[in-house]
């Protein structure tokens, strides 16, 4: 979460020997870091008694990334999660999401941009003082911001507060697992009384490969057998991308009636999950309906050495048509004795299955090593010492008063998706507030939908102001300026309207860029100052309307644009596909670097809708981690969704996601969307069924957020000197403190990278 910095006193460096209006340099102005005299190439000027220096050096001397537009003369810096926002010849900044106004307004000089030098230093989180006999201007880097973070609010929700588990950290719900998946070990019933109507003759015979892109197969031997090879070169976008289908179809005619069993051999000679195994997906579908049914649509496990692997078939006409997905991850996969019988006198239930179970990877089990790593590195990054200095009027310490925290808000951002009906349905604004203080709004800010749509344009206003009066928003996300949707989405909705998007195929750039501009320009300063996010590009991996024409260089047009029109905002890629597309997921943001993007963060939606798509925790958190190493961007989960029937899997893989995001200290946020099964894009919301239930996810949720990571009713009692320190999670608390009888109460924030000590005066 961005930080709100107090400017020091009034922003001002009073040199009382420098008084002129003109700006002049004086090459006996010097400038000491940490004790180091700083050289530049363009000496520091004073403007009336203000001392400017060169931007780049003295932030990059201060540790902070520097991002320069030309076409906007923006600049914005970045240190860690603080933000530094300025304009050359305006004296309006920001510091994070805080608007200030400069004493002096950044300007050029010799073709440099000279800013002020204690404004930019304590925006940065340094002390700054000045020497008149020596002419010397003395920078301290410090490694906490003095004082408290602003307030941002005082809203109270009703958070929950009654747990079934107790608040030690790693006392979290784990729900049984039996019955998650079908796992039937039945002995196998003799081949000889069945029928072989799929074998080697039809398995090595004629095939076709969809996406040889993302894998590579071949036919090899070892000791006489044949062996079908997959090799993956990257990872498919999706599993239908990449597909082995047989030319030769199951023998005869398939009833819905009809029983069989698949088996075959299969290994994984190279690569696979952090457990080294690989994962396949086996199908047998038909097509006369066009519908494409399924009689298996597996995943197997896919082990170092040879396991055999047994499924069942039944229950689907005419499902003829064989295919194996092999590109889940970077491996080698060998199959071998593959081959389908059909049993006349056996039923379905009494034949071996070799179900797929994320449990069987280790990554879920109870004594996961990296889930005790993350509960180490939470206690680490989302907690700090917060300590209280009580004083009478006369300034004299208070020893023995007592002090009480009592936290009424997360520094982190949680929350979901909001549309209207969560402004209409009470049960549905109740339980709102009491889980979340962050939204998004979940289709009435697009593009298309907020410029032709009346009425999704009157949701994009009820978004802030009922998301505020009703709901308890705190923090509001934009979502999302551009979504290159070529056409029309899945769900026949139209993102980019269609004269822009016939114009993009026409290569007529500058009608894109005008409308673009016209798009931008119309509903950014609506709601300017009041969003925390823009989420600028939208799932830019698999949608291309403009950048199939025009090149990816224009994303920084879009941002650049971004950027002017809303300086307060934090700018965000965000992107469905990231963690699947991780290759090209992460040539974006080599991408981004290359051009110098001003952009501050990327979104991870996190769809995660059926187990066959519950990615392993130990690979998202090491993704997690690339992106802060190498990259140095803030992060949220946007869009976590897992619609699965299973409660039970729902609520451990939801557990085990909040965990991880948690445990990364760029995270900012983690939003759902949609949380109650009564208003959600799929079937099965991880938090509340349809007549408010708190679901299994349920109470991972609240338990985690609310209990694990919550501090309450902290108290201590001043020492000799006055002070108390309490240690809790960041976030906004209400401190009281009593002392001569008399009780002082004050709401403040206790956020990270600050020196948290807050003074009290008991009159």
């Amino acid at each position: 979460m961005k930080r709100i910095i107090p400017l020091f006193i009034s922003l001002v460096l009073i040199f009382s020997s420098f008084c002129m209006i003109n700006v002049f340099a004086d090459d006996g102005i010097k400038i000491v870091i940490d004790g180091k005299r700083q050289d530049y190439d363009v000496m520091p000027v004073n403007i009336s008694g203000r001392v400017l220096v060169p931007l780049r050096g003295i932030f990059e001397t201060l540790g902070a990334k520097v991002v320069y537009t030309d076409e906007t003369k923006r600049v914005t810096a970045t240190k860690g999660d603080t933000v530094v926002k300025l304009k050359i010849g305006d004296d309006e900044a920001y510091i994070d999401q805080k608007k200030v106004t400069l004493d002096v307004a950044a300007t050029i000089v010799s073709e440099r941009t000279m800013v002020p030098v204690r404004f930019v230093s304590e925006a940065l989180g340094a002390n700054v003082s000045w020497d008149g006999d020596t002419k010397t201007v003395s920078i301290a880097t410090l490694s906490l911001k003095p004082g408290l973070a602003e307030l941002m609010s005082d809203i109270h929700r009703p958070v929950p507060v009654s747990f079934e588990k107790s608040s030690r950290i790693d006392d979290v719900y784990y729900f049984s697992t039996e019955g998650s998946s079908v796992k039937r070990d039945l002995p196998v019933p003799d081949m000889s009384k069945g029928e072989v109507v799929f074998g080697d003759e039809e398995f090595f015979g004629e095939t076709s490969f969809k996406g040889s892109q993302y894998a590579s197969m071949q036919v090899v031997e070892e000791n006489r057998e044949r062996i079908m090879q997959f090799k993956t070169k990257k990872i498919a976008t999706s599993s239908s991308d990449c597909i082995l289908s047989f030319t030769s179809r199951i023998k005869g005619d398939v009833l819905a009636e009809d029983v069989m069993l698949l088996s075959f051999k299969v290994r994984c000679t190279d690569g696979g999950s952090v457990d080294n195994v690989g994962i396949i997906q086996l199908q047998i579908q038909e097509k006369e309906s066009g519908k494409y049914q399924k009689s298996t649509f597996e995943k197997v496990i896919c082990p170092h050495e040879w396991k055999e692997i047994f499924i069942p078939l039944t229950g689907v006409k005419a499902a003829n048509e064989v295919g194996i997905r092999p590109a889940f991850n970077m491996q080698t996969i060998e199959i071998k004795d593959f081959k389908i019988v059909k049993y006349n006198d056996i039923k379905a239930e009494e034949l071996p299955f070799t179900a797929y179970d994320i449990y069987d990877l280790g990554f879920m089990n109870e004594d996961a090593q990296w889930r005790k790593d993350a509960f180490r590195r939470i206690e680490e990054i989302r907690k700090g010492d917060f300590s209280v200095i009580v004083k009478d009027k006369d300034g004299n310490v208070i020893p023995d008063a007592q002090v009480e925290l009592d936290m009424f808000e997360h520094e982190f951002q949680i929350g979901s998706c909001v549309k209207e009906k969560f402004y209409t349905d009470e049960k549905a604004t109740q339980k709102y507030s009491e889980n979340f203080n962050s939204g998004v709004s979940e289709g009435a800010m697009k593009w298309e939908p907020y410029m032709n749509d009346d009425k999704l344009r009157n949701q994009a206003y009820d978004f802030v102001e009922k998301g505020r009066e009703k709901l308890q928003i705190k923090y509001f996300r934009g979502h999302a300026l551009i979504w290159e949707v070529a056409g029309k989405t899945s769900a026949g909705n139209v993102m980019v309207p269609l004269d822009v998007q016939e114009k993009a195929k026409e290569n007529d750039k500058e009608y894109v860029m005008n409308a673009v501009k016209e798009w931008f320009n119309t509903i950014m300063p609506e709601f300017k100052d009041k969003l925390v996010d823009w989420d600028v590009t939208n799932e830019s991996i698999l949608n291309t309307a403009f950048t199939k024409h025009f090149g990816k260089e224009i994303y920084k047009d879009f941002y650049t644009l971004a950027r002017d029109l809303d300086p307060s905002a934090n700018l965000y890629y965000n992107e469905n596909a990231a963690f699947k597309n991780q290759r090209e997921f992460f040539d974006n943001l080599d991408l981004f670097e290359s051009l110098d993007i001003d952009y501050d963060g990327v979104g991870i939606q996190t769809h995660r809708d059926g187990k066959d798509f519950l990615y392993d925790t130990r690979e998202v958190i090491a993704f997690y981690e690339k992106i802060r190493k190498d990259y140095g961007k803030r992060i949220k989960v946007t869009e976590y969704s897992s619609s699965m029937e299973d409660q039970n899997m729902q609520a451990n893989y939801l557990r085990d996601m909040l965990i991880a995001a948690f445990a990364e200290e760029n995270m900012d946020g983690f939003l759902f969307w949609g949380y109650w099964d009564g208003a959600n894009f799929k079937p099965h919301s991880p938090i509340y069924d349809r007549e408010w239930n708190l679901k299994p996810g349920g109470k991972v949720y609240q338990d985690l957020l609310y209990n694990k990571w919550w501090t309450r009713d902290a108290k201590a009692t001043t020492d000799t000197e006055g002070k108390a320190t309490v240690r809790g999670f960041y976030g906004d608390y209400d401190v009281i403190v009593t002392a001569n009888g008399k009780t002082v109460t004050r709401s403040v924030a206790f956020h990270k990278g600050y020196e948290n000590i807050l003074e009290i005066v008991i009159e």
